[in-house]
């Protein structure tokens, strides 16, 4: 029915580094590069002409403008990949090729028969402009580096060898999402999966799973949307537990619904897990022709009285932030990778993940959804200016993305909440209007969720009004708190400002604005140089960062009203501003995921709280068994 052509491997490559900048580099470079990863991670041979480099003993601020020049230099260009693909006569016939679709949006479909097929080039990941040609036509150009996109290529393939170009420039601008300046490492290339997929003309093309519960007990709303307009019936098997229910899917032209109702199913439980399963079916003259299997879950979460309530329980989120980044790996981090690095979270007392600052791969969803990890994704609105508010393309880009990201990602149980922008400048005009229209495209796509924003509260100079602060807390709630459903507070007292104490000021300040509204902290912590130890507390020391983010979770957990925090970050992570040996020392673990100080003092701290502070089962890490997911006990 589906037939995948996996197109990972090594691609002849041809990288132009970032001509404009004044820093001496080799470019092109020419070699072989392996998909999916980031070509950062395969030049570090490259980064230095080392014959030239001035060995003069004198150490340099790493945050000059020039190292940034540099550092960007090096993580920025255009990369053309090339490859011959052999592909078997049998495939390309079926889907009958030899014209030319001359776009993204589909061609002419060779054959009006249920059972020919359509031929798609899908990358789960490529970073941010990607354009392909395949045996000399241009198949489409895409947008966007962090969700997944596909061009239809039924009538470019022929059977036996096609000439296989892919171009893809993370060039920064300020008319994209991420704009140009954002700080986390800028990787480039195709960084998760590219295959070509098979399948049937008239196919499911879109579908959505949600579940809900009402008086007559828990139920699943299924929707599917085809390809084209058939007569053709589509079923929906969900199974949850002990039970498999089916009903057939109902609507006129493309869109079909349904609803399927359970007595006992597998309830999806912070700190614990426990999906459910669904698997769609087309069906024409008594065949399946087409079908697509899935995981969700059932569970319910709510805003309710400042609190997240799941399943019909509050839950004191207690989180960390992290990039989708290893040392090892940039940004293709392996699944397997994923499962450790939220075991590790868990043990630690955490039960929440910020995902940052953009949308993650399936495989970390999946992990969360598995592991019973909260999660707030995030669409990639950093620090946003007049100037995006202004551009109404850059508007319809990032309402674009935020039905991208709803759609692709709204099956994942473990997804609470999105994230619609972190630290804009959201006190200027047309802040307000801007980010109104990516809360509707959420709350229209999905209104199963909670939306929030991650603000800098301190206007309206941005990050560098901390500094003058020294205690006294901000003004009013952003405009954009109107806007979403929850308000994130972003505050780096006592590292980006001078006094640890404006935390729980700024708290105090903002409660009686909430009207009830939920608030987190939204990002809390401090740099440590990993090994790095001071009696006296001394900045960029593991005892300076442990003291600190321990004093401001007791801040939050002292307050019942705040929904939760996330501290600042998981794990080191590459930096486009450089901090430490290339790289944010933020996190509570380094970069290969070895703890800091500050990692067993808050594990301490969470794992020793009352019950009166956490309200949350979720504390407590549950140990995988059978009822969570029908496998084995490992």
């Amino acid at each position: 029915m589906r037939t995948r052509f996996d197109l990972s491997g090594f691609w002849h490559g041809r990288l132009e580094l970032d001509a404009p900048l004044n820093v001496a580099a080799p470019t092109p470079v020419r070699r072989h590069f392996y998909v999916p990863l980031p070509w950062n991670k395969q030049i570090e041979d490259l980064r230095w002409p080392h014959d030239a480099q001035e060995l003069s003993g004198v150490v340099r601020a790493v945050q000059s403008q020039n190292f940034r020049d540099v550092n960007r230099k090096f993580n920025e260009g255009r990369i053309t990949y090339r490859r011959m693909v052999s592909i078997p006569r049998s495939l390309v016939e079926s889907s009958g090729a030899g014209g030319n679709n001359g776009g993204t949006s589909a061609g002419t479909v060779g054959g009006s028969s249920p059972t020919s097929r359509r031929a798609f080039l899908v990358f789960e990941g490529s970073n941010y402009r990607t354009t392909a040609v395949i045996n000399g036509r241009k198949i489409g150009t895409h947008q966007g580096g962090h969700l997944r996109f596909e061009f239809e290529v039924t009538l470019v393939l022929q059977p036996g060898v096609n000439k296989f170009q892919i171009v893809v420039d993370n060039y920064r601008k300020r008319d994209q999402c991420p704009q140009e300046q954002f700080n986390w490492q800028n990787f480039g290339g195709i960084y998760r999966q590219v295959y070509l997929e098979w399948r049937p003309t008239v196919h499911l093309a879109k579908w959505t799973v949600n579940p809900g519960r009402d008086s007559e007990g828990w139920f699943v709303d299924v929707s599917a949307d085809l390809s084209e307009p058939t007569n053709s019936r589509v079923h929906a098997e969900v199974t949850s537990g002990k039970e498999t229910n089916r009903v057939q899917l109902t609507g006129l032209s493309e869109l079909r619904r349904g609803r399927v109702r359970f007595k006992d199913p597998t309830v999806w439980k912070p700190g614990v897990g426990g999906v459910s399963h669904f698997h769609l079916m087309l069906e024409a003259d008594k065949e399946i022709i087409d079908e697509v299997v899935g995981s969700f879950g059932f569970r319910t979460c709510e805003l309710k009285g400042g609190q997240v309530v799941v399943n019909g329980e509050p839950v004191r989120i207690a989180g960390a932030a992290m990039h989708e980044q290893h040392p090892g790996f940039g940004s293709s981090v392996p699944g397997w990778q994923v499962t450790r690095d939220i075991k590790l979270l868990k043990h630690a007392g955490f039960n929440a993940i910020r995902a940052a600052h953009y949308p993650f791969a399936q495989e970390f969803y999946d992990a969360c959804d598995r592991e019973g990890m909260l999660v707030l994704a995030e669409l990639p609105c950093w620090q946003f200016d007049t100037f995006q508010f202004a551009e109404p393309k850059v508007q319809e880009l990032c309402t674009q993305m935020a039905k991208a990201m709803a759609l692709q990602l709204s099956h994942h149980p473990s997804i609470i909440g999105w994230i619609i922008q972190n630290e804009s400048r959201t006190f200027d005009r047309g802040a307000h209007e801007f980010f109104s229209a990516i809360h509707n495209a959420f709350k229209h796509a999905d209104p199963s969720r909670f939306t929030l924003t991650a603000e800098n509260p301190f206007p309206p100079q941005h990050l560098m009004a901390a500094a003058r602060a020294a205690g006294s807390p901000a003004g009013p709630l952003p405009p954009t708190s109107q806007v979403v459903d929850a308000v994130g507070i972003n505050c780096n007292a006592g590292w980006h400002a001078d006094k640890a104490e404006q935390l729980p000021a700024l708290l105090d300040h903002f409660e009686p604005m909430l009207d009830g509204k939920a608030i987190f902290v939204t990002e809390i912590g401090a740099e440590a140089v990993a090994g790095m130890r001071s009696v006296e507390l001394q900045p960029w020391s593991e005892d300076f960062q442990a003291e600190l983010l321990c004093r401001h979770i007791k801040a939050v957990l002292d307050r019942p009203w705040v929904a939760g925090f996330f501290v600042w970050a998981f794990a080191d992570y590459e930096a486009a501003t450089v901090a430490v040996q290339g790289r944010s020392a933020r996190g509570i673990v380094d970069e290969h995921r070895r703890p800091k100080l500050a990692f067993n003092q808050v594990r301490a701290l969470l794992h020793t709280l009352r019950p009166d502070q956490t309200m949350n089962p979720a504390m407590e890490v549950s140990e995988p068994d059978e009822a969570r997911d029908g496998s084995e006990t490992l």
